[in-house]
């Protein structure tokens, strides 16, 4: 009888994920950010990114301890491509303007790394 259940359950309930769920936080470099600025906003992005997110990414996130990665970028327009692209790729995104209405920093996800990665391989980690 267990082993008949823990078949079942084995079909049904896979013992690991299909992929692994990240967050990911893009800080654009042209914005001059003090470090516990820098520390407050990163925090404020990844937690509307994360109000944003699947139930089910956001519990296999927060089952796998959070991974979150943070990488930087050099340009605003590059920065505006981003954004757009996992905008429009339905990725939980979000994102804060500074005073000239150029995007600082984006957080996206959580959701399925490959998913993210696609869009932010050619970045640098912070």
């Amino acid at each position: 009888m267990f082993k008949k259940l823990s078949e079942f359950t084995e079909k049904f309930i896979p013992k690991t994920f299909p992929s692994e769920c990240i967050q990911l936080i893009v800080y654009c470099t042209k914005s001059n950010l003090s470090a516990d600025d820098l520390s407050r906003k990163i925090s404020e992005v990844s937690k509307r990114s994360s109000d944003k997110a699947s139930e089910k990414n956001l519990d296999h996130w927060y089952d796998n301890n959070q991974s979150q990665q943070i990488l930087r970028c050099s340009d605003f327009s590059d920065m505006e491509d981003i954004f757009e692209e996992a905008e429009y790729g339905g990725l939980p995104t979000i994102s804060i303007y500074d005073n000239n209405n150029d995007i600082m920093l984006i957080a996206i996800g959580p959701d399925k790394s490959g998913r993210i990665s696609r869009l932010t391989s050619n970045l640098d980690k912070y």
